[in-house]
């Protein structure tokens, strides 16, 4: 979802319907009337079967450049959606020097995503794997009780990332006064969860959750070390509106045209396929390819920046890549559909990931030359890759289910022994 933000902390409007009511009393750390405030919300967007709402979504860049994406939204469970908007840029290192109109929809058959980029590009209906990601999220996430954002919040707790969920009060905001929630935790794999040696394990994230008096939420602030990443809001919001078929349609933007549509393939490369040989790059910019590593075991991990299960399953990527790295095995983590910018400043904030992170470069039209050659149709996806260079397994999606050692134990790599001392 590669234009769109990229949600560092996109779920967190999903949050309300993510804690299970054992784990309140589990931990201090969860507030009980944080808890009731997000319980109410989440029943009122549970009755609810479709909105429609404006809204601003803000990213915050190093640079000093903000890019302001905003328009129009309309979801209707389950699977009818519309976002228009603009995305401009303010900065003195700006990209974007006018607006970009963009455009997405599904009718619950096909989904059509138009970037900005003088093409649109038409999928099978599923959720998108490029663009407009993060408001379909945050659309969606008024009435969906969506399995990834549960796995958020325990892979928090497993992975020791979870610090605290609070009431924080009242706060005055768009000229009224909001009951705001505050989430806190951390991007770091394997963190001990102590709230007070927080600072000594890596850097905090704070989302701040907005409830309107409708009970739904209206705002989300992200902010790390007091600077603001993201500050994304909705507002005149409507629920249940009178909604038809044709309030989804798709219609492009004046002059762009459709990009050539791609040959049916197969879901992921079945096992027993040569792996293709693709070109990525590093941070730093120098070339890598898979044939860099013949004749080692490699892990391929499919990501964005922007895809929040892809972010849920990076921790548990990190603990299996720390057991077997003495091992032989080589583990690539390519970012695809994304941008050279994004990629760089996610790196910067993730400097705890020890795994090579490397980027794919689009390709015409907007498209991924990697996730095309593995027949990726979303994301996150893993390929693990033997010796010989064939996909020996592979996996779609992140679920608490899929154990990469069962994977790797098929290449004689038992994952699960302790790490080797070096």
């Amino acid at each position: 979802m590669a234009n769109d933000r990229r949600a560092a902390g996109a779920l967190v409007i999903l949050l309300c319907v993510a804690v299970p009511a054992h784990q309140a009393s589990a931990s201090p750390r969860i507030d009980p009337q944080a808890l009731a405030v997000l319980r109410e919300a989440a029943e009122t967007a549970r009755k609810a079967r479709g909105v429609a709402a404006d809204f601003v979504d803000v990213s915050c860049f190093t640079s000093g450049v903000r890019e302001i994406h905003k328009g129009s939204l309309r979801y209707l469970k389950p699977h009818y959606w519309r976002i228009d908007g603009l995305r401009t840029e303010e900065g003195a290192h700006r990209r974007l020097q006018h607006g970009e109109v963009t455009v997405s929809a599904s009718d619950g058959k096909s989904d059509w995503i138009s970037d900005g980029g003088g093409r649109y590009m038409q999928f099978s209906s599923n959720p998108p794997i490029s663009s407009e990601g993060r408001e379909f999220q945050q659309a969606s996430g008024f009435l969906d009780e969506t399995q990834y954002v549960i796995n958020r919040l325990h892979a928090q707790q497993r992975t020791g990332t979870f610090v605290s969920l609070v009431y924080a009060g009242k706060k005055n905001w768009d000229g009224a006064s909001f009951p705001v929630i505050q989430w806190t935790h951390r991007e770091i794999a394997g963190a001990a969860p102590d709230a007070a040696n927080a600072s000594h394990e890596g850097k905090i994230y704070r989302d701040e959750i907005y409830i309107g008096s409708d009970r739904l939420v209206h705002r989300v602030v992200t902010t790390t070390q007091g600077r603001t990443l993201y500050d994304f809001t909705i507002r005149r919001v409507k629920l249940d509106p009178m909604m038809s078929a044709r309030d989804f349609a798709f219609s492009a933007p004046r002059g762009e045209k459709p990009q050539a549509p791609q040959e049916e393939t197969s879901p992921v490369l079945p096992a027993g396929t040569a792996a293709p040989d693709f070109l990525a790059t590093t941070p730093d910019g120098r070339a890598v390819h898979l044939s860099d590593y013949k004749g080692k075991p490699v892990i391929l991990d499919f990501w964005a920046t922007w895809c929040m299960p892809c972010q849920y399953a990076l921790p548990y990527l990190q603990q299996v890549y720390d057991r077997v790295k003495d091992r032989g095995v080589a583990c690539l983590a390519i970012c695809v559909y994304d941008k050279k910018t994004e990629f760089a400043q996610w790196l910067q904030m993730h400097k705890t990931y020890t795994f090579a992170s490397v980027y794919s470069p689009p390709g015409p039209g907007g498209s991924d030359p990697v996730a095309s050659a593995y027949h990726l149709t979303s994301i996150p996806a893993q390929l693990v890759i033997d010796k010989d260079g064939k996909v020996s397994s592979s996996h779609v999606g992140y679920s608490d289910g899929y154990r990469l050692e069962a994977a790797l134990a098929n290449l004689g790599v038992d994952a699960n022994a302790p790490e080797s001392r070096r």
